[in-house]
C-alpha cells in the first residue's frame, strides 16, 4: 500500500508527510502541519523500532519525508535511547523555512 499512498494522502501537499512501513500490516503517516513534527519524530521512531521488533512481517524501521509521491529517507539518530533527527538541506528549506513563514502569518 506504501506504493500507492497518493490514493490515500495529498501528493501535492506543500510540506508533505513523514510515512513508516515498519511491517507487512502497518503503514504509519502523519501530515507536517507545523513544527510539532520536531516533538512527533521520536515517538514516531519509537513506535516504528517496537514494530519492527514485534510484528509479524517486520519491513523498515525507517521514516521517510513523502511529498509528491516521491520517498526521501529522514536521517535519525540516537542519544542515548532518544531518537534525534538531523534534518537534511532540503528538508530545512522546504519544511522549516515554510513553517517559519507560515507562523508570521
Amino acid at each position: 500500500r506504501a506504493l500507492f499512498l497518493d490514493e490515500y494522502l495529498d501528493a501535492n501537499d506543500r510540506l508533505g508527510y513523514v510515512v513508516a512501513v515498519p511491517s507487512r500490516y502497518v503503514i504509519l503517516h502523519h501530515k507536517i502541519r507545523d513544527r510539532s513534527i520536531l516533538s512527533v519524530l521520536p515517538r514516531m521512531q519509537w513506535a516504528v523500532d517496537e514494530m519492527v521488533r514485534r510484528e509479524p512481517g517486520p519491513i523498515s524501521p525507517l521514516l521517510y519525508w513523502w511529498r509528491g509521491g516521491v520517498f526521501k529517507e529522514m536521517d535519525m539518530g540516537r542519544v542515548g535511547e532518544q531518537a534525534v533527527f538531523r534534518p537534511t538541506e532540503e528538508f530545512e528549506n522546504e519544511v522549516f523555512k515554510r513553517l517559519m513563514e507560515l507562523e508570521k502569518n
